[in-house]
């Protein structure tokens, strides 16, 4: 599991563009954005794939994440024990958001 401090290498504001997705998924290096609304809460997911989907879909990387962002996605209370979240890991959820009680993205666990 990452730690905290890695979190805000991951999250991005739901008003940003594709083409920002693709340089914050760049520079974390893990494929995925967690995607926050303006009180910070989870709002959805944006990987790589789903970008490159886009693109292929003739989607301008100008367009907002918040319009093609998957909003059906795994997340836990960081409270969840371990063992919980582990086994839910897998390679098709590589990566699970861990959020405080108002649902604000505290920590993440990876695959």
């Amino acid at each position: 599991m990452q730690t905290a401090s890695d979190i805000k290498d991951l999250l991005l504001s739901k008003h940003a563009s594709l083409k920002d997705a693709l340089g914050l998924i760049d520079k974390n290096a893990q494929g995925i954005c967690f995607v926050t609304d303006d009180k910070n809460k989870l709002i959805g997911l944006l990987t790589d794939g789903d970008i490159r989907r886009c693109i292929l879909n003739g989607t301008s990387l100008g367009t907002a994440v918040e319009k093609v962002m998957q909003t059906k996605f795994t997340s836990f209370p960081v409270s969840t024990p371990q063992e919980i979240i582990q086994s839910k890991l897998s390679h098709q959820i590589r990566h699970i958001p861990l959020v405080d009680e108002n649902n604000v993205p505290v920590d993440y666990a990876c695959f």
